[in-house]
């Protein structure tokens, strides 16, 4: 499980320093709270690791662990853009927006982690 720790929190460093340097050019385009919302992202990623780490010690329940572990984070993105909307946080349209690439890029590092994980498997089926 640490392997996933570690590599959900070397993304999540990643996607800080993204917004940090667009940040510099473009000071309106990052919400002032994007170090929060990485927070949040990176609390679902610890569980999202133990998902995965589940799934690697079961193979073939692998595609079962990867579609809950999306289902999940889908489901507590939308939850929390509710409450963004609800406690009317100020350019929230901004906050869905910058939350909403984050979590694109979050999904295409899992689905990447998916197929590297998936390569050695099928070699070993042949």
């Amino acid at each position: 499980m640490k392997k996933y720790l570690l590599y959900y929190l070397s993304f999540t460093i990643v996607i800080l320093g993204l917004g940090l340097i667009i940040k510099v050019p473009f000071p309106t385009a990052i919400h002032p709270s994007f170090n929060w919302m990485m927070i949040f992202f990176y609390c679902q990623s610890i569980f999202i690791a133990y998902l995965h780490y589940l799934a690697h010690m079961d193979r073939e329940k692998l595609p079962i662990y990867f579609l809950g572990a999306t289902a999940f984070r889908m489901l507590t993105v939308i939850l929390f853009w509710g409450i963004i909307v609800i406690a009317k946080i100020p350019d929230h349209v901004l906050y869905i927006i910058n939350s909403g690439l984050v979590y694109l890029l979050y999904l295409t590092f899992e689905i990447i982690l998916l197929l590297v994980n998936l390569r050695p498997n099928s070699a070993e089926n042949r």
